[in-house]
């Protein structure tokens, strides 16, 4: 075996042990039911409260944002003012951006993105959070079969937190937690999921 060959055995080794202990990293699940929260955070105290995995509200940050109008908001300017939330070494960022009228119910969805936030620009909802442990029943696209607020007695066993979330909160929904909920007022609403070089082949594979 030639000098090159042996070299490209000792890298693609290394690659495997990299993103074996990745996998391992991003496979970590908080099931305790506790809400962290905290006003306009910098980047390394954000990524120290990810770590935990816990679902998290920040608040203080929306309020900042360098935009020309509040109304009409590109996609530069979301990239812009979302970037400090950006996962280290992001390679894909998502979003998705809501308008919903008022008593908007929604059905339970399981959060399958390693990083995933809920940007209320406007308006205020109530939001159902039930963590890994419990045991409720999904299709296939992750949304759960019934509604918790049209058939409440589906879940009567089903532990969840209560929030609501107003305009200028920021929510963290960790991977693995599911979350439903009801619109309080109309509200507009940005869905941010991003993913790493490392951590996108976890989330296709889970």
């Amino acid at each position: 075996m030639d000098i090159l060959n042996i070299i490209i055995i000792v890298i693609l080794t290394l690659i495997f042990i990299l993103y074996f202990f990745q996998f391992k990293y991003f496979s970590k699940i908080n099931s305790n039911r506790t809400i962290l929260q905290k006003n306009n955070p910098d980047k390394e105290l954000i990524e120290d409260m990810l770590d935990n995995r816990s679902p998290t509200i920040f608040t203080g940050m929306i309020e900042n944002w360098e935009v020309k109008d509040d109304k009409n908001i590109s996609k530069e300017e979301f990239d812009l003012n979302t970037k400090i939330f950006n996962i280290p070494l992001c390679i894909v960022k998502k979003y998705k951006q809501l308008i919903l009228p008022k008593d908007k119910k929604t059905n339970i969805v399981k959060e399958k993105s390693n990083r995933s936030f809920l940007f209320i620009l406007e308006g205020e909802i109530r939001l159902f959070l039930f963590s890994p442990m419990e045991e409720i029943e999904f299709e296939k696209n992750n949304i759960s079969k019934y509604n918790i607020f049209n058939e409440p007695d589906k879940f009567k066993n089903i532990n969840f937190l209560e929030i609501k979330l107003a305009e200028g909160h920021i929510l963290y929904i960790p991977r693995g937690w599911s979350y439903c909920y009801r619109v309080e007022d109309y509200t507009e609403i940005l869905n941010m999921t991003n993913e790493s070089i490392f951590s996108l082949p976890h989330s296709i594979l889970n």
